[in-house]
């Protein structure tokens, strides 16, 4: 048997040469036993089980994201994001309602006012976006991973974030229409450019 290459340092090249050595190398140990050992011959050559030696683990999977898993994560994240409209109403409305002042003489601390209605959003916020997860699993099939708490965790953090942003610019406008731009604008540049980085 002769081997002819092209390129002796192409990738290709080294595989065969390194798949006939073991060839040749069988084929000798068996000449010397069909001289040795006559009766071991034949166990020599015949098929073994194939065993994995080597077990490969990659960061990357298999199953690869595809357009209902881009949308059901762009969508919930633009729909968290939300928040902060409601999140802007949380003071102001007292305000323009003109209740503001019978939270002021109430015997209730301030900070537990304040206390009470950004974790009464916060909760409101999480059921809607948890529902929007489970519609999305059940009639999108997206596939959220398998790590739904730290999904979970990820999601709630930008519900805070929204409602915090929203309080923060109801406070920073002189009226609410004002703050609803405002948020709006900033809510689908923020969906765009979110959209953007997992389509790359």
């Amino acid at each position: 048997m002769q081997l002819e290459i092209n390129k002796s340092d192409s990738l290709e090249a080294s595989i065969l040469q390194g798949t006939l050595a073991a060839f040749v190398k069988q084929y000798n140990l068996g000449s010397v036993i069909a001289k040795e050992v006559p009766e071991k011959q034949a166990s020599l050559f015949a098929n073994k089980e194939k065993e994995d030696f080597i077990k490969e683990k990659t960061i990357t999977g298999d199953k690869q994201p595809g357009s209902m898993d881009y949308y059901a994560i762009v969508m919930t994240t633009m729909i968290a994001l939300y928040a902060a409209i409601s999140a802007s109403f949380l003071i102001t409305a007292e305000r323009t309602r003109h209740t503001a002042d019978r939270l002021m003489i109430a015997p209730v601390k301030k900070s537990n006012i304040f206390a009470g209605k950004v974790l009464g959003s916060i909760v409101i916020n999480a059921v809607c976006i948890a529902a929007v997860v489970i519609v999305s699993i059940v009639a999108l099939h997206a596939n959220w991973g398998s790590h739904p708490g730290l999904v979970s965790l990820l999601l709630l953090s930008e519900i805070i974030f929204a409602i915090s942003f929203g309080l923060g610019i109801s406070y920073m406008t002189k009226t609410p229409a004002a703050a609803r731009v405002i948020i709006m604008t900033v809510v689908q540049v923020a969906s765009f450019f979110w959209r953007g980085i997992f389509q790359d």
